[in-house]
């Protein structure tokens, strides 16, 4: 079908479906790296019981991950230190006793801002998933009857960004199959009279059924798109919002085949939402180490996943080593079979012939054995990709001292820590810059 001649949703939904082979291709990196790298997304059980992530045999990865991303976090936006600063950008407006003022004021308040909102709550998650899964995504919603700014992530598996030819953020799309029947009528249906009659024009025969019958929990597909209100998506919408926005944001509901050919078909085309315009970007991305060509970030843990394969499958050997020792393979007379008792307390009947053959221990040739040297070679080189020596080492150095580190030995590393760090630290303020807006 000609675009022009597509609706609104059609096209929301071309636009996601058109970065499918290139998400399917970073999110299966994705996958590696969370089995790797982030124990809180593979530390469960699959349909049949089985513990998902039983292929790491060592931890480092998990925890050098979230020990930089603590120490980003206590560096640059802890509430622990002064970090909200703002001063005039033109040289000549600087130290003019009255704009101090005022710039200090500004500080009062959005330190206030970012003390009453969930920021502090949800940043140190949002900073872990942009140093492993890479260019993590936060949407900023205004809690109007708490007067609070509430900023919610979103999987990576649920978000395409897509970007400028400068490899800037220029809109989003979010398909989201979670979205409850409560959530939808709690967020799009607002003073319904008590017969319902909002609830029942807007949503369809689906979710109206799951709501009657109390099937709240019932989970259906929304997507969300947000992109400036110039983008070609918009072209010819005869429903565009009137008025100065910079960005619109529409939610869609995908129904059913049934619906969709039925008289609900018409609710598709409509957006759920009402409000959809916005003056600053409503959404946050923090991209660690981005390239024009490809639509997500690399992070430290891409860079790091080599060494710690490596890592595991040294672990692997050594326990399998063990095993080895402990347990050897064995051969014992056919007639032995399924009789075999070979553990603790175990015991065996057999005739004379088989007690003057018993089961013998399989000689095994080699014997590699793991010291510490060979540990210590594999952790060191999963350790450099998230500077764990620059985040640690003023209680690394006190602690190999026996001594309190000086003032002057603070002075240094702290310079040599900024320098190392700078990059990550440029591209992290300037997703500080997008986040300030919205607050």
């Amino acid at each position: 079908m000609d675009w022009k001649k597509k609706t609104l949703y059609e096209r929301i939904v071309d636009r996601w479906e058109e970065l499918g082979i290139k998400y399917g291709r970073i999110n299966k990196n994705r996958d590696i790296i969370t089995n790797y790298f982030r124990s809180d997304e593979v530390l469960e059980v699959d349909d049949a019981g089985n513990l998902l992530g039983a292929d790491t045999y060592n931890a480092a990865g998990p925890w050098y991950a979230r020990m930089m991303a603590t120490g980003f976090q206590g560096s640059l936006v802890s509430k622990n230190i002064s970090w909200i600063r703002y001063q005039m950008d033109q040289f000549e407006l600087q130290n003019i006793d009255a704009l101090d003022v005022w710039t200090q004021d500004i500080k009062n308040f959005m330190t206030d801002a970012y003390n009453r909102s969930n920021f502090y709550d949800v940043q140190p998650q949002f900073t872990l998933d942009g140093l492993t899964t890479g260019s993590p995504v936060m949407f900023a919603e205004e809690d109007i009857l708490e007067q609070k700014t509430m900023w919610i992530p979103v999987h990576y598996k649920k978000v395409r960004l897509y970007y400028d030819k400068f490899n800037q953020a220029e809109g989003v799309i979010i398909k989201d199959t979670e979205w409850t029947a409560k959530k939808i009528f709690d967020t799009f249906i607002v003073n319904d009279d008590a017969e319902g009659s909002k609830r029942k024009a807007k949503l369809p025969l689906s979710v109206n059924r799951s709501l009657e019958s109390g099937q709240l929990d019932e989970t259906f597909t929304v997507y969300q798109a947000v992109f400036k209100t110039d983008d070609p998506v918009f072209d010819g919408w005869q429903e565009k919002p009137v008025g100065d926005w910079e960005w619109l944001s529409v939610y869609f509901l995908e129904l059913n085949q049934a619906e969709a050919i039925s008289s609900s078909g018409d609710k598709r085309n409509k957006p759920l939402n009402e409000n959809m315009g916005f003056f600053t970007q409503p959404f946050v991305t923090w991209n660690f180490d981005k390239k024009p060509w490809e639509v997500s970030s690399r992070t430290p843990a891409f860079y790091a996943v080599w060494d710690c394969i490596g890592l595991q499958q040294v672990y692997k050997s050594f326990l399998d080593n063990m095993q080895l020792k402990n347990r050897p393979p064995r051969i014992a007379l056919n007639s032995m079979k399924n009789r075999l008792s070979l553990g603790a307390e175990g015991e065996m009947f057999v005739d004379e012939e088989e007690y003057s053959n018993p089961p013998k221990a399989l000689d095994l040739v080699g014997d590699v054995a793991l010291t510490k040297d060979t540990a210590d070679l594999y952790d060191e080189a999963l350790k450099r990709w998230f500077y764990i020596d620059r985040f640690a080492m003023f209680s690394d150095l006190a602690r190999s001292k026996k001594q309190p580190v000086s003032a002057s030995q603070i002075w240094q590393m702290a310079g040599e820590k900024s320098t190392l760090l700078s990059p990550a630290i440029e591209t992290h303020s300037r997703y500080r810059v997008g986040r300030d807006a919205k607050m």
